[in-house]
């Protein structure tokens, strides 16, 4: 074998390895991963500071029947603690449909949308958290201590609530005092907490219902 021969067996050997070597690497690189288009799984009943939210099949909306004025209105309003939170609070009632100001009405109800309530430094006797005191344990699938988020949970839980036993005064007893209570002991039972909870609420937006 003459030198040409040896020299041009050695590259031929070099190439080959290097073609080899090239298409391994690539039968094992990763493929780029596409965005994903599955929504989660998780039950995320609003994000309210998005306009365009939609929300999910398991909240369906209903038409609500115009409030009843009456002379013992009191104009209430939104306090300058809360303006924050004014337009998650907005948008997220416009989502679910539910009467103007409950929702605000609610969270004031709930925190007076004081900084140490909201982010779950102080927690109620019952370990509720947050500016619209969800209960983890009772709702996993929220963050109470983040405002948008458990505005936008709220809505839909008292959407959900409304449409399960058909008027705002149950709906709000059933978030207070719980579901189970409610349909055990029924709302002529609820105890003052309860039913102070709902008057000031109600009566405050001016929005009065009979019990059905």
């Amino acid at each position: 074998m003459n030198g040409n021969t040896l020299i041009g067996l050695i590259l031929l050997g070099i190439g080959g390895i290097l073609f080899f070597n090239r298409k391994a690497k690539g039968a094992y690189m990763p493929k780029q991963l596409l965005p994903s288009l599955e929504k989660s799984k998780g039950k995320v009943y609003a994000s309210p500071s998005e306009d365009n939210y939609q929300p999910p099949n398991d909240v369906v909306t209903i038409p609500e029947k115009q409030p009843v004025k009456t002379d013992v209105y009191t104009g209430w309003k939104l306090p300058p603690e809360g303006e924050p939170y004014k337009r998650a609070l907005d948008n997220a009632s416009r989502i679910y449909n539910l009467p103007k100001n409950l929702l605000a009405r609610v969270a004031y109800q709930e925190s007076h949308f004081r900084p140490s309530i909201i982010n779950g430094t102080q927690k109620s006797s019952k370990g509720a958290v947050g500016i619209m005191q969800i209960i983890p344990k009772w709702h996993p699938n929220v963050d109470p201590t983040n405002p948008n988020d458990a505005i936008g949970y709220a809505a839909g839980y008292l959407r959900k609530l409304y449409n399960q036993l058909g008027s705002w005064p149950q709906a709000l007893a059933a978030y207070n005092w719980g579901i189970g209570n409610l349909k055990n002991k029924g709302i002529e039972n609820a105890p003052l907490e309860t039913r102070n909870y709902i008057d000031q609420i109600l009566s405050d937006i001016s929005f009065y219902q009979n019990v059905g």
